[in-house]
């Protein structure tokens, strides 16, 4: 339907309401009955009223530009659905409006009586509050499209994201959500809060690993999103690079605002003109001036939004950013963060909640004890607050849904596995949802090699009818591994093991199976051998999707094979491993001599000392510094920590600086590290064994060189063969 169509809709479906509100105030002031109702059904009238008008001011401020026009299509669409809002308010009127006179009423001793009984009444504010949710969404969606349109030349890439971080990236695509019949009782607790306009400002859901909070936090954030209420989500996660620190957290958030609320983007895009290397300060500098202060500049008179919700999940799996690697319950980055997210209570233009999840560590605990107003959080422990009772009720849920999925699946008799069967799989799993879906995972073998009846014994005489912890739940699949091995051939698999899956769960960031071959130098064959049977652990992509990564379910798997602490055949050594890493960094790096893809002078072979970095095609760069070379140079350091080493004069991270520091220096560059190169050689300081070595008298070198290379870098955007760049640390 034409825009003037629509334009005059709008005004009509004003005027209506507005004289459903001016009715409402007459009967307010001569009624003698239902002044509560009165009262509500007059905001409710005023509330839409003003959404219209927003409408109508959005529609009449871009008639005159043809290409802004068109993008308001939302409100376009709107032209029956007006209709249908018309017909309503029309029926209203008719039943409030007294006559043309209603003062001769009261003179002739008449008070108005209030037309509606409080059941109509809500039926009535239950339909404004429709068609105003209706209309506020086709504005917002149009607003946003003008917003992106009219910035669409400014320059947000100092915005860098958290790759993933987001509820509905790509990389989480397929994470679950709650089945439709468990949680309802938390889901509902939920939306009651974002909709409550005197709610509190933060919803922490905590409890174990393992109890379910990341899947709420997702269906949350797609509920939220459904109703264009969620304004971000950062989704922390201790093995995925980028989101397993605070560094980019603020920046992730800020950036998904720009798309998500368009008045913001304008505060926020002002704010990086201002400030270019506002992304690069603390994190209490870019939240105030990335999030904070442009939230406290939106304004209900200049936008009815509803309710804006930021999603966190996991923040516990956020580093501490302690260097030293202990724990400081006052420093610590989690605390931090739930300090900064506390500031939105004083947020008034516009409602800002945030729904947090997290294990109940302590910094985050006492962030929420001392530096959050008890009025302003309200708190759900997901093992204390929610009734045992409920728990099981929703396992018992998602253990036949998900046994009647694998029934189907296989064509089992129906009376698979029946009830007392279901029963014992819930006492077992309880409380815990992490454990009934890796048993669901187990019972339901990917490959088909396994039937599932033979699998869920396996499961069932593993737990003797009484294990309710971590050990009945993934000691079976690993014990799967060496059935009907000999001894030698048991020795191999578990030195394999050890090898292959010890590297996945301690990966700074995960890998596919073929650049994580190229790290191990371990053949892609051997690897795909080792983690067939382990898919209900592992989310291990097929061999016609080479570029997803290997990556864990759940981190409690990840912490199982650590805790064993060598008692266990399967067991990791967490310090050893990531050792073990680093030499495979390491080699990775030092492999350079004769083009065999490590690193060395000029490595994407450019023969161009000047060429800036932004001019190089992309894929150049990945060819010449492939992704597990890319992992090595990024995360090494990290393994070093790791380890727990110290550097010694001569030992191999001496010998690798010595020889190739500016080629690695040269790398980081190219991919855009050279912020983290500095961070890394100003820890690398605190690694040194003795003070007086050779190594800590060359680390002190290279990072006056590193400093020097990145205000270089900083200016020019050259890779670090620029003029002046070569030769080396002396």
């Amino acid at each position: 339907m034409e825009a003037l169509g629509v334009a005059a809709n709008v005004i009509a479906v004003v005027d209506l309401s507005a004289k459903v509100g001016g009715l409402c105030g007459e009967y307010i002031r001569e009624a003698w009955n239902a002044n509560d109702d009165i009262r509500k059904f007059k905001a409710g009238a005023e509330s839409l009223q003003q959404v219209l008008e927003d409408i109508k001011n959005l529609l009449a401020s871009n008639s005159s530009n043809e290409y802004l026009r068109q993008q308001l299509a939302a409100s376009h669409r709107l032209y029956d659905k007006l209709l249908e809002c018309q017909a309503e308010l029309g029926a209203l009127v008719a039943r409030l409006d007294p006559g043309k006179n209603p003062s001769r009423l009261k003179r002739l001793g008449k008070a108005l009586k209030w037309p509606f009984s409080s059941k109509e009444v809500a039926q009535a504010m239950e339909a404004l509050v429709r068609w105003k949710t209706l209309f506020s969404t086709a504005m917002q969606s149009d607003q946003l499209n003008i917003a992106l349109r009219l910035d669409e030349k400014i320059d947000l890439s100092g915005l860098v994201a958290a790759k993933g971080a987001a509820f509905d990236d790509y990389d989480n695509e397929p994470e679950p959500m709650c089945h439709p019949e468990t949680r309802q009782d938390l889901l509902q607790q939920v939306e009651r809060w974002v909709d409550n306009p005197d709610g509190k400002s933060i919803f922490w859901l905590c409890g174990p690993a393992g109890t379910g909070k990341s899947t709420i936090s997702r269906t949350v954030a797609n509920v939220l999103a459904d109703k264009n209420q969620l304004a971000a989500s950062f989704f922390f996660n201790r093995t995925r690079d980028g989101r397993n620190r605070a560094d980019l957290f603020v920046t992730t958030i800020a950036r998904q605002l720009t798309r998500r609320v368009p008045l913001v983007r304008s505060f926020i895009t002002e704010a990086i003109q201002a400030e270019p290397d506002l992304p690069e300060k603390g994190l209490q500098v870019q939240f105030d001036k990335l999030i904070l202060d442009p939230l406290l500049k939106v304004k209900t008179e200049s936008l009815l939004l509803p309710t804006l919700v930021l999603v966190i999940d996991a923040l516990d799996e956020c580093d501490s950013g302690n260097s030293d690697g202990y724990q400081n319950p006052q420093s610590d980055r989690t605390r931090q963060i739930v300090r900064l997210l506390a500031k939105t209570a004083v947020i008034k233009g516009v409602r800002v909640r945030i729904f947090l999840t997290s294990r109940p560590e302590l910094p985050i605990q006492l962030g929420f004890r001392h530096d959050v107003s008890e009025h302003s959080h309200r708190d759900v422990e997901l093992l204390r607050d929610i009734p045992p009772a409920v728990i099981e009720h929703d396992i018992r849920v998602f253990l036949a849904a998900q046994l009647e999925t694998i029934r189907n699946a296989y064509s089992i008799p129906k009376d698979w596995p029946g009830e007392d069967i279901v029963d014992r799989l819930v006492t077992i799993t309880m409380p815990l949802f992490i454990y009934a879906s890796t048993i669901c995972k187990f019972v339901n073998d990917p490959r088909r090699r396994f039937d599932p009846r033979s699998q869920l014994q396996k499961v069932l005489s593993g737990s003797r009818g009484q294990v309710t912890n971590i050990r009945g739940t993934y000691q079976p699949i690993l014990d799967q591994l060496l059935v009907g091995l000999s001894d030698y051939d048991s020795e191999q698999m578990l030195a394999d093991f050890r090898r292959i899956v010890g590297s996945i769960i301690l990966l700074a960031d995960p890998l596919p199976v073929e650049p994580l071959s190229q790290l191990l130098r371990v053949s892609q064959d051997r690897i795909r051998c080792q983690l067939n049977n382990l898919h209900s652990v592992l989310d291990i992509p097929e061999e016609t999707d080479p570029k997803r990564a290997v990556k864990l379910f759940h981190l409690s798997f990840r912490e199982y094979l650590l805790s064993e602490r060598g008692d266990g055949p399967f067991s990791v050594d967490e310090s050893s491993k990531h050792s073990d890493l680093l030499h495979d960094c390491l080699q990775a790096m030092s492999s350079g001599s004769n083009n065999t893809g490590g690193l060395r002078n000029d490595i994407c072979q450019l023969d161009d000392p000047g060429v800036f970095r932004k001019d190089v095609n992309p894929e150049v760069i990945r060819k010449h510094i492939p992704q597990h070379l890319l992992y090595a140079c990024t995360h090494w350091a990290h393994h070093l920590a790791g380890s727990r080493k110290l550097i010694q004069d001569g030992d191999e991270v001496y010998v690798f600086l010595t020889r190739n520091f500016v080629h690695w220096l040269e790398a980081m560059s190219w991919m855009g590290k050279m912020k983290e190169s500095v961070e890394i050689v100003l820890g690398l300081q605190e690694a040194v064994a003795m003070p007086d070595s050779q190594a800590a008298a060359f680390l002190r070198d290279a990072r006056r060189y590193s400093l020097f290379a990145y205000g270089f870098y900083r200016q020019a955007d050259v890779s670090l063969r620029g003029p002046g760049m070569g030769g080396e640390v002396s």
